[in-house]
């Protein structure tokens, strides 16, 4: 009994360690940042997605007269820079829910998939000392329409669950005679449903296309989900055979690391002279 408990506590730390850090190095991710004014320190984040309205870039707690400017162009091109000034205002913040004040610059939305770059700009309340951050390699933004919760929070809870349970099936089969194998089944079933149902439908509602991975294209979201899956499908198939352990504990190491690469890296994105959504470049 207590290698059960242990090792469900186990898969437990082991799906939201990876769950947070594929997460928080995707390239959709706020992007942290800071600036040093008069010896003081000013944190924040820069927005790396956006929705389908103008997205605000919010820089709160800046001494008084200083003065915000954002400097933004589509992307890639390499057309000149629009700067924006920014105003005091207030965003929500869509975790807490609180209302965060501070100078607002807004990016103008995009279609969906499509990205801009953009740098900041930061003059000190003296209008000489002048902090450009990110000028040399500006910051990337998606855009994409806004997915309904009743896509997004089945695909994310399926997702978990099957790296959950197929964590726990590979450590029953690694470190004791545990059955395991209903265990495997179930998520597998999970990946089938929040990575091949719900998840084009997300996709689809955000981007406008169920699927960008092979065979119709190079997206590394949707390439895992296909490898993870195979991976998955050759331990089911061979649960009857006496190498069932060893190749259970194989595929779920496969798709825990699979599932470790950053979250929507090389995803889709509009290519402007065409009109369509490709995988990233």
């Amino acid at each position: 009994m207590w290698k059960k408990v242990l090792f469900w506590i186990l898969a437990a730390a082991i799906t939201l360690g990876t769950s947070i850090y594929q997460r928080k190095t995707g390239p959709t991710h706020p992007l942290p940042t800071e600036v040093c004014i008069d010896g003081q320190t000013y944190q924040f984040r820069l927005p790396r997605s956006g929705g389908s309205a103008d997205k605000a870039v919010l820089v709160p707690n800046l001494p008084q007269g200083s003065s915000l400017t954002v400097h933004w162009r589509e992307y890639p091109s390499s057309n000149n820079y629009t700067a924006v000034v920014g105003k005091p205002g207030a965003v929500r913040n869509p975790h807490s829910g609180d209302s965060l004040r501070g100078l607002v610059a807004m990016l103008p939305a995009q279609p969906p998939a499509a990205k801009l770059a953009y740098y900041v700009e930061i003059t000190e309340p003296d209008s000489t000392t002048v902090h450009r951050l990110f000028d040399t390699q500006p910051v990337i933004i998606r855009f994409k329409n806004d997915v309904p919760a009743g896509y997004l929070v089945p695909h994310i809870i399926a997702m978990f669950l099957s790296i959950f349970f197929c964590l726990y099936a590979a450590l029953c089969a690694a470190f004791s005679r545990i059955d395991y194998r209903r265990w495997l089944l179930t998520g597998t079933a999970l990946l089938v449903i929040g990575g091949f149902i719900f998840g084009p439908l997300v996709q689809h509602t955000a981007f406008g296309i169920y699927w960008s991975g092979f065979p119709m294209g190079t997206d590394i979201t949707d390439n895992k989900t296909l490898i993870g899956l195979l991976a998955l499908l050759a331990a089911c198939c061979c649960l009857r055979t006496k190498w069932h352990r060893p190749i259970t504990v194989a595929a779920v190491v496969v798709m825990v690391l699979i599932f470790s690469i950053p979250h929507s890296l090389g995803g889709s994105e509009y290519n402007r002279q065409t009109g369509q959504i490709e995988s990233s470049r």
